[in-house]
């Protein structure tokens, strides 16, 4: 089975259960739920690729799979599903070849989104809202609700470690750490903001596991914990690491 496959049993999955428009983050996690070992950054190109019938990137368009209603957000596209779109077959690899280079980088916000999504999933959280990182939406990134439990994760990526346009383009960035500590900062206004607008939820700021964030993490936990927001470190394989002091002393890795 290809990636385009296990996408169309994603959808059907999330419509059927009622989740629909569904965003990229979503059905990549309903996708890797159910098995998928394609890379996420090959499942999204396909998502907002070759298999949206109104793709902004028409030349990409392979099949009418998915109808795309708004920003981030996408529902089957019922009436022409399994039709293709141009008789002209476009392979695969050149498809994924149009993923840009900064999102297939798996510190990239859109890859460490998709990996907090999965995880809530696998641990039976009913993931509500997945923010478009790409197109910047506004609002919480993930909100996700178990029982009487209502979640909201802000998430953070990494600055990219080379220029990706410019004059400098492929040269070094050599303003990386400063740049990582300004995210890491905003990540943290962001959290302030959610847990004094939510004093009853579940507050979590995720960031990819890169050393800058991780230095930054530990000396900041039991501040953190203190306020009732928890901080995960999200590692290159998708693993969380939950750095909040309560969860080293009751908790095995997740």
């Amino acid at each position: 089975m290809g990636a385009r496959d296990d996408l169309l049993r994603a959808a059907r999955r999330l419509s059927a259960r009622g989740t629909s428009p569904f965003s990229p983050a979503q059905l990549i996690a309903e996708a890797r739920a159910a098995g998928s070992r394609y890379p996420d950054a090959t499942l999204r190109t396909f998502v907002v690729g070759s298999m949206c019938v109104n793709s902004p990137d028409n030349h990409a368009v392979q099949y009418a799979d998915l109808f795309r209603v708004g920003h981030g957000k996408y529902c089957l596209n019922d009436a022409r599903v399994g039709d293709r779109v141009d008789k002209t077959r476009v392979d695969a690899p050149i498809v994924e070849s149009r993923v840009t280079a900064i999102e297939s980088r798996w510190y990239w916000e859109g890859n460490v989104q998709a990996a907090v999504v999965r995880h809530l999933v696998h641990e039976g959280w009913d993931v509500v809202r997945v923010a478009d990182t790409a197109s910047r939406e506004r609002g919480v990134d993930v909100r996700a609700i178990r029982s009487e439990e209502t979640m909201l994760v802000e998430v953070k990526g990494f600055p990219s470690e080379i220029y990706e346009q410019g004059a400098k383009r492929g040269m070094p960035n050599p303003n990386v750490t400063v740049q990582a500590r300004h995210y890491f900062a905003d990540g943290v206004l962001s959290g302030l903001l959610l847990r004094g607008d939510n004093p009853d939820d579940r507050v979590v700021l995720a960031l990819p596991d890169k050393p800058t964030f991780s230095t930054l993490a530990t000396r900041c936990a039991p501040s953190f914990a203190a306020l009732g927001i928890e901080l995960w470190l999200v590692s290159e394989s998708g693993r969380i690491n939950d750095c909040s002091p309560a969860a080293d002393e009751d908790a095995p890795d997740q």
